[in-house]
C-alpha cells in the first residue's frame, strides 16, 4: 500500500468508537498519507471532509483494491440469456390468446422467434457494456503488525506488511 492506493475500510463495530467520528463502519477511499498511528483517507464519496484520519487501532479491516476491466465474454454470456429469456416470455405471452401480434405463429414460434433476437441483441449490447466497464477487485490486509519503515530502495517511509502464506 502506498499513498494514491484505493483502499476499503472496516472501523471496529464498538459503539465508543463509530460515535466519536465516523458516520458509517466502512469507508472507501484513496489513502492520502499514513503514519505508524494512523491512516489519512480522501473518501470517495463525500462525507463533508476533503480527508480524515483514522487511528489505526480503530481499524477492523483493511482492503486494497486493483482496478480490473471487464470481459466483453462475461458480459455476453449474461446479456445473451437475460434478454433472450426475458423477450421469449412476452413473445410466448402475446400468442397465448386467440390472435398472435406475430400473425400466424403459435406460441412456442413467436417466443423462438423473440428469444432468437433478445438473445443476439443480450450478447451484443451485454459484451459492449461490459467491456467499457471497469471494476475493482479487493483483497484483505492483514494490519496485524503494520510497521513503519524508513529507507530501502526509494528515499522516505515505507508501510511493511508481514504476510502470511
Amino acid at each position: 500500500m502506498r499513498e494514491g492506493s484505493t483502499v476499503r475500510v472496516r472501523v471496529l463495530e464498538d459503539p465508543a468508537v463509530i460515535s466519536r467520528l465516523y458516520q458509517e463502519r466502512e469507508y472507501e477511499g484513496t489513502v492520502t498519507s499514513y503514519s505508524a498511528n494512523s491512516l489519512v483517507l480522501t473518501p470517495t464519496k463525500p462525507l463533508g471532509l476533503d480527508t480524515f484520519e483514522l487511528p489505526w487501532t480503530d481499524i477492523e479491516r483493511l482492503d486494497l483494491g486493483f482496478p480490473e476491466q471487464r470481459s466483453f465474454w462475461r458480459g455476453a454470456l449474461i446479456g445473451a440469456p437475460a434478454v433472450g429469456g426475458g423477450l421469449a416470455l412476452i413473445g410466448m405471452a402475446a400468442c397465448s390468446g386467440e390472435a398472435c401480434a406475430f400473425g400466424d405463429l403459435t406460441s412456442g414460434q413467436a417466443a423462438l422467434l423473440m428469444g432468437g433476437i433478445g438473445a443476439g441483441v443480450g450478447f451484443v449490447l451485454g459484451g459492449i457494456v461490459s467491456a467499457n466497464s471497469e471494476g475493482t477487485r479487493w483483497e484483505e490486509i492483514s494490519i496485524e503488525g503494520v510497521r513503519l519503515q524508513a529507507g530501502g530502495e526509494e528515499s522516505g517511509l515505507a508501510l511493511v506488511i508481514p504476510l502470511r502464506l
